[in-house]
């Protein structure tokens, strides 16, 4: 059952791109597919494993699939069984990790998730959209508006670039922290063009919207600050967070495509929220105090770029900064001079005349 905190828009006609299933997903096979499928987690329980992601349960019916490097997931996901109703949030970059995800939640539930959930419209959480045939997808209005326009444009984007991107990051050294990362990361958005269908929500909210089942309850709450739009899903009974991008642990963040001071604020929001577990949409399982650590990250950059401006330098200075000492071994490095000129570039739009 589904409360709306604001006004739901329901379109009835379902996606916009494609409804259809990528014949590459095919149907849930029986649980004896899982014979080769498991390993043992816990003296007393088995869990399905992949090498695209790491299923941990966080608490009774409540999972998460963290991505491993080298995998074409990229992003964190969430298995949520509210009893009766079943959610999953985010769908991975790729269909093929995405399917995976999908048959462990049948599994685990024996049960179609009834619910696939967007965070926001970026690519590597939503492309895996298409291998959850029969879940209806829910997002924001403006998330929805974004996967059908930007969404495409990267897809495009991809369909030229992605192949030279991987073959620059396979010659990058051994010893490069993001080698594995980034290899995953070229090799999901090639794997995600395959017969691509970009699936919009057929159910949008706007700050707000709220699942009822039989075990718990599931908030989504509408923020923004990484992106034009965000979602988090939250477990209010069960201290769970699954925050996609609004939380990066031990990676650095995206910054570029968001408002940086909007970012803070959410994430003050989120910090207000109590909760005890925070799923990142990238980055391993985090705790409230990597919130803390996020909100002081986009400070330290903010602080960087005025830095900048101060000494007379622009975006081409913000590029030569080297990575504060306490970031320095946080994934995606190659993300901060993106960061620190995007600041810049913000704080010298703030400052000219008519702006």
């Amino acid at each position: 059952m589904i409360f709306a905190s604001t006004r739901v828009n329901r379109n009835c006609g379902g996606v916009s791109f494609s409804a259809q299933a990528s014949p590459a997903e095919g149907t849930i096979k029986p649980l004896i597919w899982w014979k080769e499928h498991i390993h043992r987690l816990t003296p007393g329980g088995f869990l399905p494993k992949s090498k695209n992601f790491e299923l941990q349960e966080l608490t009774d019916g409540v999972y998460a699939a963290i991505a491993t490097d080298g995998g074409t997931a990229i992003c964190n996901a969430g298995i949520i069984d509210l009893g009766g109703t079943v959610l999953v949030f985010d769908a991975f970059m790729s269909p093929v990790p995405a399917l995976e995800l999908r048959r462990i939640a049948v599994h685990l539930t024996e049960k179609e998730p009834d619910y696939l959930v967007y965070s926001h419209y970026h690519h590597d959480h939503i492309r895996g959209a298409q291998a959850f045939k029969d879940s209806v997808v829910v997002g924001t209005e403006k998330t929805k508006n974004l996967v059908s326009t930007k969404g495409k444009e990267w897809a495009d984007y991809d369909r030229e670039t992605a192949a030279s991107r991987l073959a620059e990051v396979q010659k990058a050294s051994e010893d490069d922290i993001d080698r594995s990362l980034d290899i995953g990361y070229f090799s999901g958005r090639i794997e995600s063009l395959k017969d691509l269908h970009l699936v919009l929500p057929s159910i949008t909210f706007e700050s707000g919207i709220r699942f009822h089942g039989t075990k718990r309850v599931a908030e989504v709450v509408g923020l923004s600050g990484h992106s034009e739009s965000d979602a988090v899903l939250v477990l209010p009974d069960d201290g769970v967070g699954f925050l996609g991008d609004l939380l990066f642990v031990r990676t650095h963040p995206f910054l570029p495509d968001g408002d940086p001071d909007l970012f803070v604020r959410s994430l003050d929001q989120i910090e207000a929220m109590g909760l005890k577990t925070c799923i990142p949409g990238h980055g391993a399982r985090g705790r409230p105090e990597d919130v803390q650590k996020m909100r002081e990250y986009i400070r330290r950059v903010q602080d960087i770029a005025a830095e900048v401006i101060a000494s007379g330098g622009g975006p081409a200075e913000a590029r030569s900064r080297r990575v504060p000492d306490s970031y320095e071994d946080w994934k995606w490095r190659r993300f901060f001079p993106d960061n620190v000129e995007f600041c810049v570039e913000q704080r010298l739009a703030h400052k000219a005349p008519n702006s």
